[in-house]
């Protein structure tokens, strides 16, 4: 069972068109998200960079102005990489991931969602993301630093279908 937030921002992804094929970023309203906008963010996709594009109230008050920065630089160093893998992993399979983390200045766990997103041009260039938390003292946090993931969920099925069979030249090998 996720948090408000985290499942408001699900619900609001899987219902935009394609959203089993990775849906189009301009498909999306902002307004969807509710009183959770506060607490929504977007990242570029550049390489295995993730810059924040757009960063909501909550998220700033965490962490500072964060606009332009590379969001992996908000984790502790040992966790960037595998983070950067499990992001890229769940654009590819066309769907949200919800992330569960622990950091400096929360009280409690934080539930941090990452949903791809699609541009003009077909290519997956965008994550919508949204922090939730999960402990009423962290909604007025601040100074928000070295998260380190505790879990990482995939949310439900993949977008793709599962290989049932394989062939090559018309002779199944598999």
């Amino acid at each position: 069972m996720y948090q408000s937030g985290t499942q408001r921002l699900i619900d609001t992804w899987r219902n935009l068109p394609q959203a089993n094929r990775v849906p189009y970023r301009s498909d999306l309203d902002p307004v969807a998200l509710g009183r959770h906008l506060t607490q929504a963010f977007v990242l570029d996709r550049d390489g295995w960079r993730l810059p924040v594009r757009l960063a909501g109230g909550l998220v700033e008050q965490y962490h500072g102005v964060v606009t332009g920065h590379d969001w992996l630089s908000l984790w502790q160093d040992p966790y960037r990489a595998s983070l950067s893998a499990a992001v890229m992993r769940t654009a590819h399979e066309a769907r949200p991931l919800v992330v569960h983390t622990r950091a400096h200045g929360l009280v409690g766990p934080l539930e941090i969602t990452l949903a791809p997103l699609r541009g003009a041009n077909g290519q997956i260039d965008r994550l919508l993301g949204l922090y939730q938390w999960t402990h009423e003292a962290d909604r007025h946090a601040e100074d928000v630093s070295n998260l380190v993931p505790l879990g990482l969920v995939p949310v439900g099925s993949a977008g793709r279908a599962h290989l049932t069979l394989a062939a090559t030249g018309g002779r199944r090998i598999a």
